[in-house]
């Protein structure tokens, strides 16, 4: 899966990426935004940091999708020993978040789902504060965020799925709608239980769930004591300390209107102790009468968003990234500066038309702008 552009650069490619298939997380590999984001190849006489080697593991399957885990260890042992530990916890995360299948002796989103109207289910504290992050993501997004909008997003994703799509009509859209209000989604913190309180509702986390994750294994990672390490699942990528020696990790993003080209890359941003993130509309789609409509769907609308083709989205915290990859998708740019202004971030847009925009304090980490 490694992308060498040379043989002695190496950058990852960190692909446009949508945010949830069948599985309740993301896209298939065979749709995937896998990236292969890896630090940019130095050498380095420090005699210190040469103790430390680097180590990767590259697996396909967890949240249907790549998962890389790049750290620096003292030896392979080591690494194996912290790195079973990192991926018993991405199993368990993944079961946790699913939202289309039950799991057997687990209590689940898709459990969660299932009793909508009904009861509430007690679930898994990590549900609890991956929930309560998307409630609050939906009050400071003013609703361009929204977990509880899966009665509509159900209705897009089965047209993607079909063989002969069709675009929904506005009616079946406002009926769902009908039953997305975020405050019906009631959790009782000392209880440790979710209940939806109309019938009918549906959580979808396929735009939180794997940046959720992702930072949730990066910071156990910290605790295991990788200080150097990255973590990405299917393009959502969390990097601790720089490479030893090295500082950064070099990230390549690659042009959306080249999706064949992973080598054609419109930037290469270089952090460190931060999150990458991206969210386009060519990886998840499907086409009527010559009109393109993918997976982002603007609540106001019920519709696909159109102003951007991609947003990339640097920030300390990944699950902020991800949330704010989506609402930065469905607003104007003058909207989605403001909520990075509040929030912490920095930003580069591909508009419809081509144009590339950038916020205020990208280019301290960016290559090419």
């Amino acid at each position: 899966m490694t992308k060498f552009l040379s043989l002695f650069l190496i950058i990852g490619i960190l692909m446009f990426s949508g945010c949830n298939n069948g599985n309740g997380i993301n896209d298939g590999v065979g749709n995937d935004n896998a990236a292969d984001v890896t630090p940019v190849v130095e050498p380095t006489d420090n005699p210190t940091v040469q103790e430390l080697q680097r180590f990767q593991h590259l697996s396909i399957g967890i949240m249907d999708t790549v998962i890389q885990i790049i750290g620096y260890a003292a030896s392979q042992e080591l690494f194996d020993e912290r790195l079973e530990i990192m991926m018993s916890e991405f199993r368990r995360m993944n079961a946790l978040f699913e939202f289309f299948n039950p799991v057997e002796g687990l209590e689940n989103l898709y459990t969660i789902n299932s009793q909508a109207g009904i009861a509430p289910v007690a679930v898994d504290q990590l549900i609890i504060q991956m929930l309560q992050y998307g409630i609050s993501a939906y009050h400071y997004t003013n609703g361009a965020f929204n977990i509880a909008l899966g009665p509509v997003l159900q209705i897009w994703h089965e047209q993607r799925m079909s063989e002969n799509p069709a675009v929904p009509s506005a009616e079946e859209l406002m009926q769902a709608s009908m039953l997305t209000n975020i405050e019906n989604v009631i959790i009782d913190e000392r209880a440790s239980t979710v209940f939806l309180a109309e019938e009918g509702m549906r959580l979808d986390v396929g735009g939180i769930a794997k940046g959720f994750a992702v930072e949730h294994i990066a910071q156990l990672g910290r605790s295991l004591g990788f200080s150097s390490l990255l973590v990405s699942a299917g393009g959502d990528s969390r990097m601790l300390n720089g490479p030893p020696g090295i500082g950064t990790w070099g990230n390549g993003l690659q042009n959306p209107n080249s999706p064949g080209d992973m080598t054609d890359l419109i930037d290469v941003v270089r952090v460190e102790n931060m999150a990458v993130l991206t969210s386009g509309n060519y990886q998840r789609f499907f086409e009527v009468d010559g009109v393109r409509y993918h997976h982002l769907i603007d609540p106001t609308t019920l519709m696909p968003a159109s102003v951007h083709t991609a947003v990339t989205v640097l920030h300390e915290n990944t699950v902020m990234a991800e949330i704010l990859t989506t609402a930065l998708f469905i607003k104007d740019i003058a909207e989605g500066e403001a909520l990075l202004e509040r929030l912490g971030g920095h930003a580069l847009w591909v508009l419809a038309d081509g144009t590339i925009h950038v916020s205020e304090g990208y280019s301290h980490f960016s290559d090419n702008f």
